[in-house]
């Protein structure tokens, strides 16, 4: 049975949070969180409280996706199963992207994918996708027709299938995207961003 907060620990806390509010935010962005308290709740639930598990119990620990970037996980998930601390000073510029794929291979299951990801250190999880995100001009134009599979993190889905990020190129961007481990084939043109 979880514990409920006491009154002396919920002060503290809304003293941290409040602190923890960024100095520098303008106006208009101040207006905005006051004009629409429900999206502000969400967003502090989302960030202050570990989501349900499938059993709809709560969780008891936040993952570093859930505390560095809940915005990059999407509605339809509904929990995280793994996770990976994000890389400190990453560096684009200094990942190798591998094939998963060994020779005389044209495609494999999705877990084969996370088990070689493992072997290979290939496991940049969804905090790191915030990077790559932020920095996209540092990604070599030679992945545009590639799938960069981000198997640091897993998520699960309402109906139990575990899911991996990964970004792929399209209309001039990168796109965030989210692909099942356990169903169907993974086939040339899917990479693992490789820190060595």
């Amino acid at each position: 049975m979880d514990k409920e907060i006491g009154q002396k620990q919920l002060a503290e806390l809304i003293a941290s949070v409040t602190r923890a509010l960024p100095q520098d935010i303008n106006s208009d962005v101040a207006q905005g969180w006051i004009d629409n308290p429900s999206a502000l709740k969400k967003v502090l639930r989302t960030t202050l409280l570990p989501p349900k598990n499938m059993d709809g119990e709560q969780a008891t620990k936040l993952f570093p996706c859930q505390i560095h970037c809940p915005e990059l996980i999407p509605d339809w998930m509904k929990s995280v199963v793994e996770d990976v601390e994000p890389t400190v000073d990453l560096d684009i510029s200094k990942i190798q992207f591998k094939s998963f794929l060994e020779s005389g291979e044209d495609c494999v299951y999705g877990d084969d994918v996370r088990t070689r990801a493992v072997a290979m250190k290939g496991v940049l999880g969804l905090a790191d996708v915030e990077k790559f995100l932020a920095e996209p001009d540092k990604i070599p134009v030679s992945l545009r027709d590639k799938y960069i599979v981000f198997s640091g993190t897993v998520l699960l889905d309402s109906v139990g299938a575990r899911h991996v990020a990964y970004l792929f190129f399209r209309e001039g961007r990168w796109v965030l995207g989210f692909k099942s481990l356990g169903h169907g084939l993974w086939c040339d043109g899917i990479v693992l961003p490789v820190n060595e």
